[in-house]
């Protein structure tokens, strides 16, 4: 369910493909799908030996002949360790939705992994490295009046540039029986705000606060003390989380630009950042990450 949220939020994506406007590798090329008699292999994926491995498959909307996306129900799909070559498939679910028949999970870190589609006329490809783990603790949690300050220290202890991206979400509950927690299926996206210069929404200033979610990037062998503000009317029948994803630079870049986008198409501009694809013969982005989920227990 978590990528099935992460498809939500990015679903801006398809609509950009639908316009030409998305960047294919890195340089400008021209999508004219309404003049494509072929389809066009869309995807939206993330690999994480924390997640649960989904792959969202269509084949692009057409703009000027308005067909509608169509999700991609019939196709091979596998994942390869380019080092060992050990291949793990996808099974088809529904909605256009592909789950890993495989729950190992067990990606090495710094290990490139290639996805292959291939719906009998178009093979559509993607390599991922896996990136390195992030450390992250809470140091402090305090409460105010109309809000709460979260302070978490992530540290890189690895000698290169780690990428980095912080959520906060709370899954609501009910009890049953008395003592058993039922959770909802979803997660929900609490929003935050922060005054630190360095995460890139200040720095920047190309996302509204309060943020769905604070970027940054940690040099070789640093930390950062990362402060932030949440603004909670309920915290009853919820538990609360943190995310730090470790990502590669080029996914995200991609994540912080879709939620550049978002915004900017709710407010009708359409003069908006283009979006990178890392699909061969498709569009749309396959990444990979690593995720440290932290329990939050607000006082």
């Amino acid at each position: 369910m978590r990528f099935n949220r992460f498809r939500e939020k990015i679903i801006i994506v398809v609509v950009i493909v639908v316009s030409g406007l998305l960047v294919v590798g890195c340089s400008m090329e021209n999508l004219d799908f309404s003049q494509n008699k072929e389809d066009k292999i869309t995807v939206l994926g993330e690999l994480s030996p924390e997640g649960k491995n989904t792959l969202s498959l269509y084949y692009a909307a057409k703009l000027l002949t308005g067909e509608l996306e169509r999700p991609i129900e019939n196709a091979d799909v596998e994942l390869v360790d380019l080092k060992s070559k050990e291949k793990v498939s996808y099974k088809y679910t529904k909605n256009g939705i592909w789950e890993m028949d495989w729950r190992d999970n067990s990606w090495v870190s710094g290990r490139s992994y290639q996805l292959n589609i291939d719906d009998g006329k178009i093979q559509a490809s993607s390599v991922v490295q896996m990136p390195y783990a992030l450390e992250a603790h809470v140091k402090s949690i305090k409460k105010f009046e109309d809000y709460y300050s979260i302070s978490v220290l992530i540290k890189n202890p690895h000698p290169h540039a780690c990428y980095c991206l912080v959520r906060m979400l709370g899954r609501a509950f009910h009890i049953e029986n008395s003592v058993e927690k039922v959770y909802a299926t979803n997660y929900q996206s609490v929003p935050v705000s922060s005054q630190d210069k360095f995460i890139a929404n200040n720095i920047f200033n190309e996302i509204r606060s309060p943020y769905k979610m604070l970027f940054l990037d940690i040099p070789a062998d640093q930390e950062r003390l990362v402060t932030f503000k949440s603004y909670l009317s309920l915290v009853y029948n919820t538990d609360f989380y943190l995310w730090i994803k470790s990502l590669d630079k080029t996914y995200y870049k991609f994540r912080y630009r879709s939620v550049v986008q978002s915004e900017n198409v709710i407010d009708g501009v359409m003069n908006v950042m283009p979006l990178h694809s890392n699909i061969d013969q498709g569009v749309g982005f396959f990444g990979a990450c690593r995720t440290k989920e932290i329990n939050i227990d607000l006082p």
